[in-house]
């Protein structure tokens, strides 16, 4: 990882707190599933047992300690991209973010990547980094997920980089810029070249971080 030798301001995520946020969400996975009948080697018809299969199914274990009923499967992948949203922002609020400083949400990060699809996953901080929605949360999620080295595939860095590159706010911008500094990909150097930055400062840094991956 190369030596950071420069400093930018990015606003830190809002500090107003969501009470909502106050449980964290977290839901334990004991539950122990009932044995099915037929499971048991006891004598049912083929129909009984289809129906027992199928009431089981409404049964959806969404990953990281979500149980509900009857839901699809884009609900339950919603849900799941909601509950690492509240998780993300809930460690933003108790925490600002610092340069050289180590932040909660990289563990958050870390955990969802470990627990659930990483397909999934990266598909769900892909949408949370060009949020323009809320350009400080999306600035905030951008610098913790470069700090995982190897996150995705080149490719998706990559991409990621890019599409932060062509978001509208100043800080989304500077977050994909320490991303190719984090990162440090080869690819990044055409992506940064390709880049046209309208602001003096952060073009001034985004010249320095071409010039480390050797541009």
């Amino acid at each position: 990882m190369l030596t950071r030798n420069r400093t930018r301001i990015t606003p830190p995520p809002s500090r107003a707190w969501d009470p909502a946020l106050l449980s964290g969400g977290v839901a334990t996975s004991e539950y122990e599933w009932p044995t099915l009948p037929h499971e048991q080697g006891l004598a049912i018809s083929a129909d009984a047992a289809q129906l027992q299969t199928d009431i089981s199914f409404f049964l959806v274990y969404v990953a990281g300690g979500w149980w509900t009923t009857g839901i699809s499967a884009s609900q339950a992948e919603e849900r799941g991209r909601q509950r690492l949203q509240d998780r993300l922002r809930a460690s933003f609020d108790a925490e600002p973010l610092e340069d050289g400083m180590d932040h909660p949400a990289e563990g958050v990060i870390v955990a969802a990547l470990d627990s659930e699809d990483p397909g999934t996953v990266l598909r769900w901080i892909r949408s949370f980094c060009l949020d323009t929605s809320n350009p400080a949360f999306a600035a905030a999620v951008f610098v913790c997920v470069a700090r995982q080295p190897g996150v995705g595939t080149a490719r998706w860095r990559e991409e990621l980089v890019r599409g932060g590159l062509a978001v509208d706010e100043v800080e989304v911008r500077d977050a994909a810029m320490q991303a190719a500094e984090y990162w440090a990909d080869p690819g990044f150097l055409h992506v940064l070249s390709a880049h046209s930055e309208a602001v003096g400062w952060l073009d001034e840094y985004r010249r320095g971080v071409m010039d480390d991956l050797g541009g």
